[in-house]
């Protein structure tokens, strides 16, 4: 069923790329008469000059790839079809559930964690099975909790100061490259049109806040496991859920902070000429023009780009060769037959938790698809 919303999405984009030369609005900033004539105020206080709004010419005509009727449409059609999908993965685990004869495996319920047994000390008697059962005071489980809680806190609003240090990267290199840019190179033709302070900062911003987002995904991995061992739950199916939680929270804040920043909140308060917002020495940075989805385009596009290719090579790349390596070790020993079990033995370990890593990525991959459409639908 994906292949549904990749056509409408591909009709979308193609329908911007050929109806560009009929947008009015870029046409109009194009226009030397009329967006020739429209002279703008300094974009930062140190160096910078007036500048004419035909200047963004370039920058127009790319928005409007993304910002065009179809996408209304793409926006709608992405809510509803994201709710029949829904449905249907449900018929589809319904039916293997039963083909596969695990009907009965919800009703019989989670066995209690080996490590759960080994932490508790008293039992307690289950009303409903009137038997001795492994118990843990509810006085430690509640400090295990506020603990637990405390810690995601605090390294939510760690990554709320990382989004702000990129915020500051772009306040502070948009004012340099502003002032810092040679006319000469402004004026060659190719080179004009994307070296501008607002594509380079753009650019280069997503670029630095993809790195900080991988950093630290890799360090809220560790402690999505280490924060779900505190809090000591009972089941796996528990477990599973706890830890599924923490990460989904950890990578929904830590992938979508910058976006929701470039889609809600720049540009709304950057005052007026003669009283302009800032903060510390910069001065509060504005969108184009033409708004700011095409930053956002960019900053989701290469959050998804880096972020598959990254996620690739570490599932295919490094397994295919760390498999081939201890093959080739294990064909240059003494031994003149390499058996099966030998070769199993060589292969690459398998997570306790199996595929769960590989299901909370397609489940962040479709908040990506719900995030992205839904705030194009708020901006547009």
């Amino acid at each position: 069923m994906l292949i549904f919303a990749a056509i409408v999405g591909l009709i979308s984009f193609f329908f911007g790329v050929f109806s560009n030369d009929r947008d009015i609005t870029s046409g109009e900033i194009c226009n030397n008469t009329i967006g020739g004539s429209l002279v703008m105020c300094p974009q930062c206080d140190q160096k910078c000059t007036f500048w004419r709004l035909n200047d963004t010419c370039e920058t127009a005509k790319t928005s409007h790839m993304y910002e065009n009727p179809v996408t209304i449409f793409f926006a709608v059609f992405m809510g509803l079809w994201a709710t029949v999908f829904l449905e249907f993965w449900k018929r589809r685990q319904a039916s293997l559930a039963y083909r596969w004869d695990l009907t009965a495996a919800a009703e019989e319920g989670d066995p209690i964690r080996p490590e759960y047994l080994a932490r508790c000390t008293t039992t307690k008697c289950n009303i409903i099975t009137m038997k001795e059962e492994p118990h843990m005071p509810k006085r430690i489980l509640r400090f295990r909790y506020c603990l637990s809680g405390i810690m995601v806190l605090f390294w939510i609003l760690l990554i709320l100061a990382a989004i702000l240090g990129v915020v500051v990267y772009r306040l502070s290199i948009f004012g340099i490259l502003s002032s810092s840019i040679p006319n000469h190179v402004t004026k060659i033709k190719v080179i004009g049109a994307l070296l501008t302070p607002d594509m380079v900062t753009t650019i280069t911003a997503s670029i630095l806040n993809i790195v900080i987002i991988l950093l630290l995904n890799k360090g809220y991995d560790k402690l999505a496991l280490v924060l779900t061992d505190l809090e000591m739950p009972k089941t796996q199916g528990e477990y599973e859920y706890r830890l599924t939680f923490k990460k989904f929270l950890f990578q929904f804040v830590n992938f979508y902070s910058a976006s929701f920043y470039i889609a809600f909140f720049k540009g709304k308060f950057i005052g007026f000429p003669g009283s302009y917002t800032y903060f510390g020495k910069w001065r509060i940075e504005e969108c184009p023009p033409n708004g700011c989805l095409f930053e956002l385009t960019s900053q989701l596009t290469v959050i998804m780009v880096v972020k598959q290719m990254v996620g690739n090579f570490q599932e295919v790349i490094i397994p295919w060769f760390s498999n081939w390596w201890a093959q080739r070790r294990a064909k240059l020993r003494p031994e003149a037959v390499y058996t099966r079990w030998e070769q199993d033995m060589d292969l690459q370990p398998q997570s306790p938790l199996g595929l769960f890593d590989e299901y909370l990525e397609m489940g962040t991959m479709s908040s990506e698809d719900h995030t992205t459409e839904s705030t194009r639908f708020t901006l547009l």
